[in-house]
């Protein structure tokens, strides 16, 4: 899971850091999701079937604390962690 908050975060750093001042563009959206899911998928023991809702989740709050990605440059890894728990329980409903 630790390895999953990692690669969001230094996704979401380069984009941040990209000079886009708008919001999440939907290909950003689609960028976060597909990575996440590609290393959720690693995790051993996580059932396939959760891990697009997870992944899902995981955009969301993302997208409704930080308004834009270069407002993550500066987010650390216990921040992320600490929004990814909201979306924990999809893993295991």
């Amino acid at each position: 899971m630790k390895r999953i908050l990692i690669v969001s975060f230094l996704f979401l750093v380069v984009a941040g850091c990209s000079g886009k001042s708008q919001g999440w563009s939907q290909g950003d959206r689609d960028k976060l999701i597909n990575s996440c899911v590609e290393e959720v998928k690693k995790t051993p023991g996580v059932e396939e079937g959760k891990v697009n809702g997870y992944c899902s989740c995981y955009q969301q709050v993302l997208e409704k604390k930080y308004a834009k990605l270069s407002d993550m440059a500066t987010v650390g890894e216990e921040t992320l962690s600490k929004l990814a728990e909201e979306c924990l329980p999809l893993m295991t409903k």
